[in-house]
């Protein structure tokens, strides 16, 4: 490719000790600082169904909102949307009944504030893209019906419009682009075909707006020259439809570039990955040009492959990644952060660990520069089910207060949880050793304390008497032996 620029030396391999910083997540435990400012937290939430966190918006109003797929057994599908204050504790929960829940970038901030929610439903048995609008509280204000199809993604135009991406709902192998107006009305609707290949079927992924022109994303499939095998597209369409523009990134096995952002400097960024299970895949970011010539690329590798799910620009010009770093069996992952300067190479990188896997899709930014993320975990010892959830780190990766703790390696059980009057913190397997038990409220103020200089039991039980707590949400700080642990416990 021309313009390309690959860097694969050993300064940006990631397997270098002095780059790569490595946390073991306790799955459906808020982890956080002593004095519970919640810098960063790590926050799951088990329910009924299987669900995946696709996209994270951080509320005005100081609350987060994740979104993303639920599915019912027997398969039917929904999107959820979960509200939660900036501690990630859930305050609501709804769910609305959608057959494109799958896709990320069905979320979109509008002009006022409000959120615009890209879903299909069937009427009169045509699937239709509909758009919802609700408040920050959740509250819906209006739907509108825009035109048959299958939505993709929804994007705003500079200072008014919107651009939605999908697919037709007859015969809709091709990427279809629809311009709506402020009031939801289409402007314009067109179907691409960007690809050099006959026979394949493309699917828009993600989209930006870049000097008044659309940018699109998107993938094609087919017998293309590995056989079944995947590539990207980057399309280039004017504000009136017309088509400019196509770059093709089809020269490596399995080429997927999802997401695509625009830099600070003018121009595009996008992440990604290719190679397959087998071989293992390798990251991958590139710069390109608004006339989608590609300006550099640089690629990373480790342990077993890397999935480049999403990416951010921060405000001193370098870029943060969020993914999955594949462990031994390749199925499982690690949740992944790398942060790369404004060429691409590598700052830091950091890996997270819980339960059976653990991968992020879409991440975010606070005000103050803290990492949002979601996407889906799984812990076999809590749940069959897929859970989605949220991580905070601070500006540089990090999980406050436990990056430089051991692990501690004991089963910890509180019961009940919820708890009104009384509950039990039970400890195993500690025979010898010194336990401090402190609980937190909300504000960070030491409201119990509890200290044990030399545990007698193999498996050790203290009662916490909770009648003079008001009701809402504390947090257990257990320390043995000087590592400490914290649970999140809940008083009704």
């Amino acid at each position: 490719m021309g313009g390309q620029r690959t860097d694969q030396n050993n300064s940006n391999q990631i397997t270098e000790k002095n780059h790569m910083r490595h946390f073991l997540l306790c799955t459906a435990i808020v982890l956080a600082t002593v004095s519970f400012a919640q810098n960063s937290f790590f926050q799951s939430y088990l329910t009924d169904y299987y669900e995946t966190g696709f996209d994270i918006i951080s509320l005005d109003n100081g609350n987060l909102l994740i979104s993303g797929r639920t599915m019912d057994p027997p398969m039917d599908q929904y999107q959820f949307l979960r509200f939660t204050d900036a501690d990630g504790n859930e305050i609501s929960t709804s769910y609305l009944h959608s057959e494109n829940a799958k896709n990320k970038h069905l979320l979109c901030q509008d002009y006022d504030n409000s959120i615009l929610i890209l879903r299909d439903s069937t009427i009169n048995d045509t699937t239709h893209m509909i758009i919802t609008k609700i408040n920050q509280e959740g509250q819906i204000l209006n739907t509108h019906i825009l035109t048959p199809g299958f939505g993709h993604g929804i994007y705003k135009d500079g200072d008014d419009g919107y651009f939605v991406l999908g697919k037709k709902a007859e015969n809709g192998n091709n990427t279809y682009i629809i311009k709506a107006d402020d009031s939801f009305s289409v402007s314009w609707a067109k179907e691409f075909y960007p690809t050099n290949e006959e026979f394949q079927i493309t699917t828009p992924k993600s989209a930006i707006v870049l000097n008044d022109e659309l940018f699109v994303s998107g993938i094609y499939i087919g017998e293309a020259t590995y056989g079944y095998d995947r590539k990207t597209y980057i399309l280039n369409v004017s504000n009136n439809g017309d088509s400019l523009n196509c770059l093709n990134l089809n020269e490596k096995y399995f080429q997927y570039y999802s997401t695509i952002i625009p830099s600070s400097d003018g121009n595009i960024l996008t992440t990604g990955y290719y190679g397959d299970f087998i071989s293992s895949d390798t990251g991958s970011i590139l710069k390109i040009s608004p006339n989608l010539e590609i300006l550099w690329e640089n690629t990373f590798y480790a342990d077993y492959g890397l999935l480049c799910n999403d990416l951010i620009e921060t405000s001193d010009g370098g870029i943060i990644i969020c993914g999955g770093q594949l462990r031994m069996d390749v199925s499982r992952s690690n949740l992944m952060l790398k942060k790369v300067n404004s060429e691409g190479e590598e700052i830091w990188h950091n890996t997270f660990e819980s339960g059976y896997d653990i991968t992020a899709y879409d991440i975010a930014l606070t005000q103050d520069g803290s990492i949002l993320c979601t996407g889906l975990t799984h812990d076999s010892e809590l749940s069959d089910r897929d859970m989605s959830f949220i991580i905070k780190t601070d500006s540089e990766g990090n999980l406050s207060g436990i990056n430089n703790q051991p692990v501690l390696n004991k089963k910890i059980e509180i019961s009940p949880n919820p708890a009104s009057e009384k509950c039990a913190v039970l400890i195993h397997d500690i025979h010898g050793s010194s336990v401090t038990i402190s609980v937190y409220n909300n504000s960070g103020q030491k409201v119990i304390e509890h200290n044990i200089s030399e545990v007698q039991e193999l498996l050790f039980s203290k009662t916490l008497e909770l009648n003079n707590l008001n009701p809402g949400i504390y947090f257990i700080q257990i320390s043995i032996d000087g590592i400490r642990e914290t649970r999140k416990l809940v008083v009704n």
